[in-house]
Formats: structure tokens, sequence, C-alpha cells
């Protein structure tokens, strides 16, 4: 018996493939230029209510011949503000006889769900919005009805969206709109409709691929997967003999891939005839993965440099493509833990007065490793710091009353106090890998260059900011006010994403590196001697995971205040840190995992983290760089390379150590560089060298932080 299988997210490395709208048609339905009259301009996309449903008809005869609609589009006359978003989405379109619709809802359970998504922003600029669908066959005679339900909202807003609409002579439109109502009943059936594009790709008559799937040697493969990339609906899975048969798919050239676990797979254009078969065989090669040497142990000098490499061998019939990480086993220094005790509360907190203490004793799990605690009120002179955050390689606090950033080295020295002008009383603080950013419990994201000390911009947010965490996969900021609810705001200024009901806090921190995520922390506990905690959220579902550690109970008397998540080289970790204001204030940091090292920095980093290496014997060496700078004689740092490989054929462990012994190497001083040549861009290079050292082999020269070339003099030519 032949075997369907459903492919949903399928995500090869070898095959990314999508269509562009620049090589699709489209066809357009309805040109007016009004939004419509009364109440239909309450329909489709309108957030002035919390929900809605709209159907919308449109005929056969505008939609031209057969097609497969891919995409469809709404032109906006109007934006929502502040509030943007819309929740529990859904799409889907039906084909009917109806030439026009009923005073009342047509039913739709055999209509085709095309798109549906918890949150939604129709539109952040006027014109046209296209919205890409699941593909849909539509056979050119029936008409269809577009139905679009969303809500439960919890708020309504005005200006709302509005859409141009146009009239016709039957009804076309049929909504209904209500607060209190989810989804809401109907209200009204009227003759406007929305003008829509309807992106398409030709319909031509479908034909069969079918053939077998075999390894290097010619044997057939079972459990082998065949599917075309764009319409993966179309697939089948080998038998015993290795047989496949694709049937009924949309005729014309389509490309396939065919993937088995433990093999690599292949992809190809195939032509499928209007009514006809064709045949497709597939071969397929499964990789192996060696490496050499299965352990690296180095004995350097302190300030020693030291490069050596691990082969990857390949012995298989197919490509093997490899990932490395590296992992440590040890932080790479030991600081000092400076507690600074108090028998109460900061006098002087800014804590939340109306809401109640929420103290978590303890944590749940062994990740809480203190790397650092110090008074933080010492060097700054104030006793009023809130905000936090760390960019690997400086701490900072803010002062929530004044204008004052304070700046301290990873071991806790006070290095300075500076402002920015236009800013001030900063709260939380985040940071994007180049800038920071922070509010003063206002509407506006102050944009913030730590390093040139200057506002770069300004960004409206639709809610008051005080806690804010910056969002990598999303670039785009999560904020809040004590317990207001949680808002991820564009760089535009809209709104992405919430989450409701979270706990009061003070500062959040985004963790896109912890298994499971990604993860919002929240530092909770505002109300002056209630304690504090940081807490797990799980953005997916707005959820509390359970995951929480008191940081009360290592700083007594504290209450909750910014907070950072950073990988942090020095440290050898991925940390997790803040202020805690407390008596005095502190500043803290906690190992959140081990890492923080590869291709962040870091005592061991190789050349590159990935690659592929060809079949039958194939060989790529990966150099592995040993850093001993800073380090002192009689030290010993562990870690650990790990080998993944795609298709999965086995993951390899590497335990690596670097022990420092002996006198400590030179180092480079007098470091000059000019630009001889604006045409050319020529840069030359000179230094005062370490003379005849043992074991000196050549200087390094890195350019934003990368290895570019190496010299045994002591100068260099570069280029701009």
């Amino acid at each position: 018996m032949k075997k369907r299988v459903k492919l949903t997210g399928v995500s090869l490395i070898l095959f990314i493939f999508s269509l562009t709208l620049n090589a699709q048609d489209y066809v357009q339905i309805g040109y007016g230029t009004s939004y419509g009259s009364y109440p239909a301009y309450y329909s489709t996309w309108s957030n002035y209510w919390e929900n809605c449903h709209t159907q919308a008809l449109y005929f056969a005869s505008e939609l031209g011949g057969p097609k497969i609609i891919t995409d469809l589009a709404w032109e906006f006359e109007r934006l929502a503000e502040p509030m943007n978003y819309l929740l529990n989405v859904s799409i889907k379109i039906k084909e009917t006889n109806l030439s026009e619709l009923p005073d009342d809802y047509v039913d739709m359970n055999d209509a085709t769900e095309v798109f549906s998504t918890a949150n939604f922003v129709p539109a952040t600029s006027l014109g046209w919005r296209i919205v890409d669908i699941e593909d849909f066959p539509w056979d050119g005679t029936s008409n269809i009805i577009i139905d679009i339900v969303w809500g439960d909202n919890g708020y309504y807003e005005y200006p709302y969206y509005r859409t141009f609409k146009d009239d016709g002579s039957v009804n076309r439109l049929s909504f209904g709109y209500a607060d209190g109502e989810t989804p809401p009943n109907h209200d009204r059936t009227m003759t406007d409709y929305d003008n829509l594009r309807v992106y398409y790709l030709p319909f031509s008559p479908p034909g069969n691929v079918e053939g077998y799937v075999y390894d290097m040697s010619d044997i057939p493969l079972s459990g082998a997967v065949v599917y075309a990339v764009d319409f993966p609906m179309f697939n089948d899975v080998t038998e015993q003999d290795g047989f496949y048969e694709i049937n009924d798919i949309y005729s014309g050239t389509q490309l396939f891939a065919c993937e088995r676990s433990g093999y690599y797979p292949d992809s190809a254009d195939v032509e499928i005839p209007e009514g006809g078969i064709v045949q497709k065989d597939w071969y397929l090669g499964q990789p192996e993965m060696y490496i050499n040497p299965l352990s690296l142990d180095v004995i350097v000098n302190p300030n020693e440099y030291y490069e050596t490499n691990i082969g990857i061998l390949n012995n298989g019939t197919g490509p093997l493509a490899w990932m490395a990480e590296i992992e440590y086993i040890n932080p790479t220094m030991s600081l000092p833990i400076i507690r600074s005790q108090s028998s109460g509360p900061d006098k002087y907190p800014d804590a939340d007065p109306n809401t109640p203490a929420r103290n978590l004793e303890g944590g749940s799990r062994d990740i809480w490793d203190i790397q650092i605690i110090f008074d933080a009120e010492a060097g700054a002179g104030s006793n009023l710091l809130s905000g936090a955050e760390c960019d690997g390689e400086y701490f900072y606090t803010t002062n929530w009353s004044g204008n004052q950033i304070y700046k301290y080295e990873l071991d806790g020295t006070f290095i300075e106090s500076f402002t920015i002008s236009g800013v001030s009383a900063l709260r939380d603080l985040a940071y994007d890998g180049e800038y920071f950013y922070g509010s003063n419990a206002g509407t506006s994201i102050w944009e913030m260059d730590f390093e040139s000390q200057t506002l770069v911009s300004t960004i409206s947010s639709p809610t008051a900011v005080r806690a804010i965490a910056y969002d990598w996969d999303q670039d785009g900021f999560w904020v809040n006010n004590w317990s207001t609810t949680l808002t991820l705001v564009s760089r535009t200024g809209a709104t992405l994403n919430t989450i409701a009901n979270p706990p009061s806090i003070y500062g959040m921190a985004y963790d896109n590196y912890s298994d499971g995520g990604p993860y919002l922390w929240l530092f909770s506990g505002t109300t002056s001697g209630g304690g504090c905690q940081i807490e797990q959220m799980n953005i997916a579902s707005g959820t509390l995971t359970g995951e929480s550690h008191s940081v009360s109970g290592d700083i007594s008397g504290a209450i909750a205040g910014g907070l950072w998540i950073e990988p942090i080289a020095e440290f050898g970790t991925i940390s997790i840190g803040g202020c805690a204001q407390a008596t005095p204030d502190q500043v803290f940091s906690y190992e959140l995992m081990e890492g923080g090292g590869g291709p962040t920095g870091g005592w061991l980093s190789l050349d590159f983290y990935e690659g592929t290496v060809p079949p039958n014997g194939g060989n790529q060496p990966v150099g592995v760089n040993f850093d001993a700078t800073g380090f002192e004689s009689g030290t010993t740092v562990y870690a650990e390379i790990t080998f993944f490989s795609y298709p999965d054929v086995g993951t390899i462990v590497v335990p690596v150590s670097m022990t420092v012994q002996g006198a400590p190497l030179g180092t480079v001083s007098d470091l000059e560089v000019e630009l001889t040549n604006m045409v050319t861009g020529e840069v030359e290079m000179s230094w005062t060298g370490i003379g005849t050292q043992r074991s000196f082999l050549h200087y390094q020269i890195r350019r934003n932080n990368i290895n570019t070339a190496t010299t045994t003099n002591t100068y260099y030519t570069d280029y701009l």
C-alpha cells in the first residue's frame, strides 16, 4: 500500500526555494477610491471593534481562468495607531455557486483555511498589503468567498484600519463586529466590497511523476521521501523496492527534493507533462564523519597565541555538512564576590507602590553560579541606581532620578560617570550589539551610543517603557511598565506582539540561547521589603515556565532593577545579571550557561564553524586557536568542541585543554597605523616587536576581530 506523509516546516540545508512576487501575475478586483459607506468600513481589518468576521464575494468572471492563488492583497486607506495588531486571525476560501451573499453568514465548514496566525499586523504603511497564503488551486468556474475572522483583541482603536472599497450591484459583503462577542454575530450584508489583488501562478492540466530511489551502489532505498518543494502536499514515501509515484501535480517545471534519514538529500527540476507521466530516479549518498585528533591538549606560555588543526574526513558516498560548537567546561577566570549586605531595603528604591510582594524562594535548577556581586554605589556616589546592562566588556548602571550613566570593569572597578544630552532618568537598558536603549518610564525609547556618548535616535512606543529587552530575532523591543502588558515594539513604533498579565517587573532580558526558547527573563519583586527574583517566561505561550532564582536570597533586602543577558568571553559563559536595588545598590552576574567563547571570543576559537566535506575520502582541516593572553602560569582550562553532522551520521565530542606555564611572552607595543593613500585606501602599520622568544611563529593581523594575515616583520600593509 502506498503511503502519503504530511510535510510541515520542511527545512533542508540545501533546499531553500521561494517564488518571488515579481515572478507572479495578479488580477485586481475593485478600483474604489473611498473606504466605503457606513458601516462597511468596520469590516475586514478594521480594529475599531475587538472582534470582526467578514465574508466577501468575488466572481469567476473577475478572476479570469483557472489558476493557483498564492497571495491576497488589500489596499489600505488608513492605518491604526498606536495599537495595530489583531489576534487569532484566520482566512478561508470557499468556491461557491452563489451570485450574491445572503443576509447571514455562509457556512464555511467545507472551506479551505489558507492563512492563520495568533498575532497579525495587517499593515504598517498605506497602499497594498500582500498576505502570503497557502496555495489554493481554483477551478476557474466557481465564484469564491473570502472569509476573514479575528479577535479577541482586548482593545479597540481609533484611528482604526480602513481599506479602499468599491460598490457592486448585488450584496457582496457580509460582516459582523462586536466587543463582547467572539466571534461576532452577523450584523449587515452590503454591496460594498474590498479592492483586492489576487496573485497567482498559471494553472495547467496536471501530470504524474514516478521513479525509484537508490543508494550509490544501486540498492533500492525504502523510507525515502520525494516531494515538490513549492507544493509539499505532493509527496510520496518509497516502499521496499524504492518505488514512488506522485499523481495529479501541477504540470510544468517543478523543483523536487528527495531525502532519507542518514543520506545527503538531492534536488532537481522535473518537467511535469500535461496529462502525462515522467520518470525521475534518485541516487542518494551516505556520508561518514571522522575527526582527527579526538582530543587536544596544549601547553603554552602566558600571552602566547598557539595555532593547530583538526581534520574532518568523509569516507562515505555522499557529501558531509558539519557544524561545530564550543562549550567551556569552566570559566576562564574567578572573579571576587564582593558582598555588601544590609539589614534592610534601599532607603530610596524605585519601587512599585501598587503591587504586593512577590517572592519565590530559591531556584529551580543549578545554573545560578555567582560570578560577581559588587557595590555599585561606591564608585558612582549615588544610591539611586536601578537600570543595568552589559555589552560583554563593561557593566553599566543608570540613575533613575538623574541623568548619570555609570561604567564599570568586569571586576567591578568603577571607570566613569557620563551623561547624554536629551536623556535622563533612565530605568532598564537594552543592547543590540551596537547601541543601547532605554526610557524614563515614558513612551520614548532612546537609542544611545555609549562610546560617543550621544543620542542616536528616538523611537515612539505605544506604551510606557520601564523594563526593556532587545529581541534579536524580531529586531524589536519588549517593553512594559511595572505590570502592564508586555509589548514587542518595532523600530518604527509598531506593535508586533503582546503578552498579557505579567508580574510587576523592573527589568527583563531576551534569551534565544536556552533550549526550547526564545524566552524572556523577568526581574520581578518590585515592592520594598518584598524580595526579588528572576523568572523565565516562554514567549510562544506567554506563560511563566517555573524556572526562577531568588536574587534577594543572594543580596539581602534587594528589590528588582534592570536585567540583561550577554555572552562574556572573559567569563567563558552566557551570563545573566542586573542591578539589585538594595543598601547599597549592587550589580550582580550569574552563569546562565556555559559558552560565551567561540565566535564571540574566548581563549579557544576555530577558523570557521561549519562547512561541507566532499565524499570518497574528502578532508577539511579546521584551524584551532588557543589564546593565553592574560592567563597566569599554572592555569589549566578546559572545553569541548562538538561536531554535528548533516545528514545525521553521528556527533563527535573533542575534549580540549590548555595549560599555561612558564614565563610570559612579550607583547606588541607602540602600534602605529597611517592611511598613506586616500585613493587606494592603503594603510601602513608598524609596531615594536617582542624580539626572539621561544616558540615565536609570527605576528597575527586581525581586522574587526577576524584573523586576516600573518607576518614575521614588524610592519604590514593593508587596504581599506
